[in-house]
């Protein structure tokens, strides 16, 4: 399985450089420190990073708590390796989808 402490890590810069490339545009927009960063990707944080496992808990609260019937799935294409947008791609669609499903299918 995927490490999410590894996935956290891995995902930052890409993050970064989007996030202070906005802000630059956008009076309100700080550039992304390490800790903001952290706090987004944390349990109560809007961003979904980290093992299926945890990405799915995290999607199935979120869904629970504010009533969703759809998720829309964003990467940062153009500041994240080709290879790691299709294994996350990949690891979306194979193993956390299904997990997502299945907790909901009886409900």
């Amino acid at each position: 399985m995927e490490d999410g402490e590894e996935a956290r890590k891995r995902y930052f810069h890409p993050t970064k450089q989007v996030v202070d490339a906005i802000s630059k545009d956008r009076p309100h927009w700080t550039p992304l420190s390490y800790d903001k960063y952290l706090q987004q990707v944390g349990p109560d944080g809007a961003m979904f990073v980290g093992n299926p496992d945890q990405v799915a808990e995290k999607l199935i609260k979120m869904i629970e708590e504010l009533g969703l019937n759809r998720f829309m799935l964003h990467l940062p294409l153009g500041s994240m390796p080709h290879e790691d947008v299709l294994k996350a791609i990949e690891l979306f669609g194979k193993e956390v989808a299904p997990k997502v499903r299945a907790y909901f299918a009886d409900k």
